[in-house]
């Protein structure tokens, strides 16, 4: 985030020159990453680990997350219709749970690209973006219908 149009425009003229697009804003121990990917779908969000001091004794320790991950995963496979929308979620989670990051969101907005969201490792706070080829349709909507079917209605 930079305050102002001018240090956008400076830091997009800055950017420009670079092999690696990378930017440290004045006075900012952040740098800002741009990072081209083999897919165009892809968004790579990239900021320095975060550490905070306090410490939560009920967080649970990582392999017992990481355990949990994945079985919030398979259970949410298990529930939805056979098909190709669940094979190709599947697939793509799968290749990226190879990477060490870990779904954690998943979007489907009608006429608009689904969207996978990841965290990275543990301990960093680095976000990957995965956007479908094809825009959501309504079929695509009612595969995930039944996860919803016990919901109270409002």
């Amino acid at each position: 985030e930079v305050r102002s149009r001018a240090n956008a425009d400076a830091a997009i003229r800055q950017l420009s020159t670079h092999r690696e697009l990378a930017y440290s804003p004045p006075g900012s121990s952040r740098t800002l990453k741009a990072q081209l990917t083999a897919h165009a779908q892809d968004f790579v969000q990239m900021e320095e680990p975060q550490n905070w001091p306090y410490f939560d004794a009920s967080a649970l320790d990582a392999a017992e997350q990481e355990r949990r991950n994945h079985d919030d995963c398979n259970r949410l496979f298990d529930r939805l219709q056979e098909g190709n929308m669940q094979q190709s979620i599947r697939d793509c989670v799968g290749s990226r749970v190879s990477f060490g990051l870990t779904l954690k969101e998943l979007h489907l907005s009608l006429g608009r690209k689904c969207e996978l969201v990841f965290s990275g490792e543990r301990g960093r706070k680095d976000t990957t973006i995965l956007r479908s080829s094809e825009m959501v349709t309504e079929a695509h909507i009612n595969e995930f219908a039944p996860l919803f079917a016990e919901l109270p209605q409002a």
